[in-house]
């Protein structure tokens, strides 16, 4: 695909667009910048080669949806150049092919097709962009990596716009214990030995449980890995793959802060990327979550707090005034829970969502106030 102009005019877009992209913090405060009407479609994931062509049937469906809610709301010339760019989105054969969930974004000037996994059908036409589902992907890091933890089997993968390539493990990492071979030298030897006594003169023995000697090697083989890789990793965030044991222990060498706390427990040698890829958003969301739990605990302690008012919060988030926002996802209705996180975004809030229709709290926003 080849990319479009994204300034501000009140020509249609292009029928091109710009590549598959990926949604981040930056490209959530842009669109909640962006004036409308905005047209806002999710299409859910679907695998390529699904069945009798499901995911340009159902966008065909709600591109028409979308027009007539267009209709309703803008009946003007600007309207009907936007219908156009949306016919020429959506008929684009990287929208149309299978893939996980995307987000298509078209306004007047601005059209933009975004990799959102796991969105549900959804479309909306109304005076700003319905962002409030995409914010648990939008905050996420662009980029993952999953590490397959096994003694008989090392394996990497880069995580990016909802699929997994494979990586070559950087020169110096061994991809087994018994690759390792270093450890066989007298500076790694990892035995313990004592004096046998008198009656044998200096010669010594072993000693210590075979068992001991083994997670000894293993915690050893396990912190080259980490150190070797560290390199590549950087400050990434990392989802571990293997048993529980292996996982445990690999946790010990390494001692880095980027390891999520989600887990996929199952055979490295046997993990297929379209699976890593999914565990590794899971486990990315899962961070999140916990993020947004751990806001959810400290707002009644916040000293300026809003607490269930929507109203009160969304005046609040467009004065700048709001320093946190948590929102539950799924609040019925969405478009004032949507106005005040679209609010919060635009003045450089932090957003954190929660499952469900409501917070314990009370309602469906919380804000923690900056004054």
């Amino acid at each position: 695909m080849t990319a479009t102009n994204n300034s501000r005019t009140d020509a249609a877009p292009a029928a091109t667009t710009t590549p598959l992209k990926a949604l981040n913090e930056y490209e959530l405060k842009t669109l909640a910048r962006t004036e409308g009407p905005c047209i806002t479609i999710q299409v859910p994931g679907f695998r390529p080669g699904a069945p009798d062509d499901v995911r340009s049937t159902l966008l065909r469906q709600l591109t028409h949806t979308a027009a007539a809610q267009l209709r309703d709301f803008d009946r003007s010339e600007r309207g009907s150049k936007l219908l156009a760019s949306l016919e020429g989105l959506s008929g684009d054969p990287d929208v149309l092919a299978g893939g996980p969930g995307l987000t298509l974004c078209i306004a007047p000037g601005f059209a933009s097709v975004f990799v959102t996994p796991e969105v549900r059908e959804h479309v909306t036409v109304g005076s700003r962009f319905h962002l409030l589902p995409l914010v648990a992907v939008g905050v996420l890091p662009p980029e993952v990596y999953a590490l397959g933890v096994n003694q008989n089997h090392i394996r990497l993968w880069r995580v990016r716009l909802g699929s997994a390539e494979e990586l070559a493990l950087p020169p110096g990492v061994p991809a087994s214990l018994a690759d390792a071979g270093a450890f066989d030298q007298p500076d790694h030897d990892l035995e313990n030995r004592s004096s046998a006594g008198p009656s044998v003169g200096g010669m010594r023995v072993r000693f210590g449980t075979s068992a001991e000697r083994g997670d000894a090697y293993l915690h050893k083989f396990f912190k080259l890995v980490a150190d070797g890789l560290q390199e590549t990793i950087k400050n990434t965030p990392v989802m571990l793959i293997g048993v529980r044991e292996d996982l445990a222990e690999y946790r010990r060498a390494s001692q880095r802060g980027n390891l999520l706390a989600s887990e996929w427990h199952a055979a490295p040698a046997y993990c297929s990327a379209s699976d890593v890829a999914i565990h590794a958003h899971e486990a990315v969301v899962g961070r999140f979550r916990d993020e947004g739990e751990a806001l959810l605990k400290a707002l009644p302690e916040a000293s300026a707090r809003i607490l269930g008012d929507i109203e009160a919060i969304t005046s609040a988030a467009r004065d700048g005034r709001v320093h946190r926002l948590l929102a539950a996802e799924d609040a019925v209705p969405a478009a004032p829970v949507n106005a005040a996180v679209v609010e919060a975004l635009r003045t450089g809030a932090e957003v954190l969502t929660l499952p469900g229709v409501s917070l314990p709290t009370g309602g469906p926003l919380g804000a923690v106030l900056r004054y």
